[in-house]
This record gives structure tokens, sequence and C-alpha cells, in this order.
């Protein structure tokens, strides 16, 4: 499903190839265009390597659609010179 991903803070990141240091990231994923009723699942990846394994390791959550548009707030941070993909995707 089409999914856009907003981070906290955004309004700048540390250049950590200038030395700076990394800052705990916070993501929120809007998933859009659901179909109601319809159930999805949302996943967390945070190596290139685990990317787009679908298993109950990297479920973050299920749930049911009640409008077109779903917002998922993640518990959990990343760093900011890390690498984390989500997906949303229709079970």
């Amino acid at each position: 499903m089409p999914a856009s991903l907003r981070i906290d803070p955004w309004e700048s990141e540390p250049d950590t190839r200038s030395g700076e240091v990394a800052t705990k990231i916070q993501g929120t994923v809007t998933a859009t265009e659901l179909i109601v009723d319809s159930s999805y699942d949302v996943y967390r990846w945070d190596t290139v390597k685990e990317a787009f394994t679908y298993t109950d390791q990297y479920k973050k959550t299920s749930f049911k659609a009640t409008s077109d548009t779903y917002v998922y707030v993640d518990d959990k941070s990343f760093q900011s010179d890390g690498t984390t993909y989500y997906r949303v995707v229709a079970v």
C-alpha cells in the first residue's frame, strides 16, 4: 500500500560524516488508499539484509482498516545514521 514516513525531529539531522553524533529518530508511517474492512500488516526492517523478509519477527502491528488512511506511530526509535524500512501490506 502507498505509505509515507514522517520523522521526528524533522528539522535537521546531524552530519555524522563530519563527526557529529547520530541522534534518535521517531518514525510515523501513514498508509493511504486502504480498503475499509480489509486487514493489513505494518513491517519494519533495520538492515538491508533483513529488508522485506515478511515474518512475524519484523511485523510491528496488524490492523483492520476503518478508513482509507491509517497512521502508525512506531514506539521504537532508530538512529539517524542507520537504515530503516517500513512497508504496509494487505493480508
